[in-house]
């Protein structure tokens, strides 16, 4: 192995959990299960019920039946699936030199059965782009419960993983519509799953440290921010934080994380012709909703999404595929 090739350490790499892990998973699906069977939600803050949200829901699900019935489902479907490709260029004091130019590919929210045809469009955008990683946060399905039975999910999945170009794989963490029976298949698909985990890139004496925690929206534990605090944040160290939701960004600020990744609000998918979000199911600060933003010295993104929850509709926000590009400068500021 040469100096600038990455280093995949055991336990720490894009591989399959080896067995100190294992256990640990088997802790993490027992508790995932019976959360699963919850009808309030585990959150940073306590349980909670989320009536409103359901009431939402309700009336959303009319809605749709009401644009089938007058013929306006399918071109607000096909609009939805015109997706675009960003390009962020970040700036970090800390970023270790052999990471200089480093290239992530931040994906989120695909929930691929819930608008036929996404996951050949997801597919197409991001084909032929060189990164370094590819970086999918959560929100695979269209479902928001019961046990997983959409194969053609993990076919999309598949189309997505062949299309993409990523020198150190394809990591993701799972969201609050995807269930624990998920994690074997996406990783036999060949993306590491990281669920209250972590693992090191090493690169000529600078390492990538990346933690992923479960869905801290739905189904939190103290897991997650244990995860999190396990971050060495010493010398050479640079972290990255995969949450599917902003809720954990405080946690990972005073952690030292430098980057977080995150997605689950959509931007808002129907928003004001201004951009503003009509909705962005955040129980924390609705600044972190969208785009770039900052918590003390963390840089955080909100991905935009590919997909749509309850209703396949965008409005003046387009789904999204975010190439994030590193970049090792004092002033620590994004370009």
């Amino acid at each position: 192995m040469t100096e600038n090739e990455t280093e995949f350490a055991v336990g720490e790499s894009i591989a399959r959990p080896a067995s100190p892990e294992l256990a640990a998973r088997r802790a993490w699906r027992a508790r995932r299960m019976a959360l699963e069977r919850h009808s309030q939600a585990s959150t940073p803050d306590g349980p909670r019920r989320d009536i409103g949200r359901r009431i939402f829901s309700r009336v959303l699900r009319r809605t749709g039946r009401a644009m089938k019935g007058v013929g306006l489902h399918r071109p607000f479907a096909r609009a939805a699936r015109r997706l675009r490709l960003a390009e962020i260029t970040l700036s970090f004091a800390r970023l270790p030199p052999a990471f200089d130019g480093y290239r992530i590919l931040h994906l989120s929210d695909p929930h691929f059965d819930g608008n036929a045809g996404l996951g050949e469009a997801a597919a197409a955008l991001v084909r032929g782009l060189a990164v370094d990683l590819c970086a999918i946060t959560g929100d695979f399905r269209f479902a928001h419960r019961g046990p997983f039975t959409e194969r053609g999910v993990l076919e999309d999945v598949a189309l997505l993983r062949d299309a993409i170009s990523a020198r150190d794989g394809v990591v993701a963490t799972l969201g609050n519509h995807d269930p624990h029976e998920l994690l074997e298949p996406l990783e036999e698909l060949g993306v590491r799953v990281l669920v209250n985990e972590g693992m090191a890139l090493r690169r000529a004496g600078g390492r990538l440290w990346i933690t992923g925690t479960d869905d801290v929206y739905r189904f939190y534990t103290e897991a997650a921010r244990a995860a999190l605090a396990a971050f060495p944040a010493g010398e050479g160290d640079f972290g990255i934080a995969l949450v599917h939701s902003p809720d954990l960004a405080v946690a990972a600020a005073a952690a030292k994380y430098d980057l977080y990744l995150t997605g689950h609000t959509h931007a808002g998918q129907i928003c004001f012709p201004w951009g503003a979000p009509v909705v962005t199911h955040l129980r924390c600060e609705k600044s972190l909703a969208r785009g770039l933003w900052r918590v003390g010295g963390l840089i955080g993104h909100t991905s935009p999404g590919l997909g749509t929850s309850a209703l396949p509709i965008r409005l003046f926000c387009p789904g999204e595929a975010t190439v994030l590009t590193l970049r090792r400068d004092a002033t620590g500021a994004a370009q």
